[in-house]
């Protein structure tokens, strides 16, 4: 009533209110057939048709955005509804929400937020496969030399807002690709312990394509002097890539003669 009130050119000082709330009342919603569409559809009224709440919000708020002229409005509510599915820990409608919001504009400025509760959201399933392709799906979706989307040349802006995405996309490909590197170097050592150095070889080998891929897209990183050394220690006692190791040995060298790992580059 409050949001129809609004619609109807009264000034209404707690709609933005009313809308959150009916944001929240939509989550918790089964699909159901009203009344007056059951009365003319000659049907009963039913429940549990399988059309989730966020659905049901998409069409209501997309219709209220165009009666009440607030561009964004369907949007701004869906973000809320996926941050609301994700409190509660109710990973598939969240993911579905964020996917769609991606479909909608797949150039916003916000898909870096999206893109981090997504992956937050699979790292939850304790899938480690599928993580790590959301992760690359990302890693180059906001790439500046992407294959698969012109998210970075739509954002590449001056203004503020712009410049805070492409932050927040820098900071996304960076923190994750090196959860990557430390999951599988650390589940290559497990695995290698557990049943021994054939078992691991896969893990290995992916902790190495990681560290190589950071070498690559941050080389100015601080963290670089380790990472080097790590993938050289892979690439001779794992993949005995004697010649790769040999180049990435002398490359720790030369970062730091003095270095921890310098002498054992050697």
């Amino acid at each position: 009533e409050v949001i129809e009130m609004g619609l109807q050119g009264n000034k209404i000082s707690f709609q933005d209110q009313a809308y959150s709330a009916l944001a929240l009342s939509f989550t918790g919603l089964d699909a159901e057939i009203d009344e007056e569409e059951a009365k003319v559809k000659g049907t009963t009224a039913k429940r549990n048709t399988g059309m989730p709440g966020w659905q049901r919000a998409q069409e209501y708020f997309r219709k209220v955005e165009k009666r009440a002229q607030k561009p964004g409005l369907m949007i701004e509510q869906l973000e809320r509804i996926a941050r609301i599915y994700g409190t509660q820990d109710n990973i598939e409608l969240e993911l579905a929400v964020y996917e769609f919001l991606i479909k909608e504009d797949g150039r916003s400025m916000n898909i870096p937020q999206y893109a981090d509760a997504m992956i937050e959201a699979y790292k939850k399933r304790e899938n480690i496969d599928q993580t790590e392709e959301q992760i690359n799906r990302f890693f180059d979706y906001f790439a500046p030399e992407s294959k698969t989307s012109q998210w970075y040349k739509a954002n590449d802006q001056s203004d503020d807002a712009h410049k805070s995405a492409l932050s927040q996309a820098a900071q996304f490909r960076q923190v994750q690709l090196d959860w990557m590197i430390t999951t599988f170097h650390k589940k290559a050592q497990d695995v290698e312990k557990e049943k021994g150095e054939e078992a691991a070889v896969t893990f290995y080998d992916r902790a190495a394509k990681y560290y190589d891929v950071f070498l690559t897209s941050f080389p100015d990183d601080s963290s670089l002097y380790e990472k080097e050394f790590f993938l050289a220690e892979i690439q001779s006692y794992q993949q005995r890539k004697w010649d790769d190791a040999i180049s990435h040995y002398t490359g720790v060298m030369k970062r730091d003669p003095t270095g921890k790992y310098s002498k054992e580059s050697a």
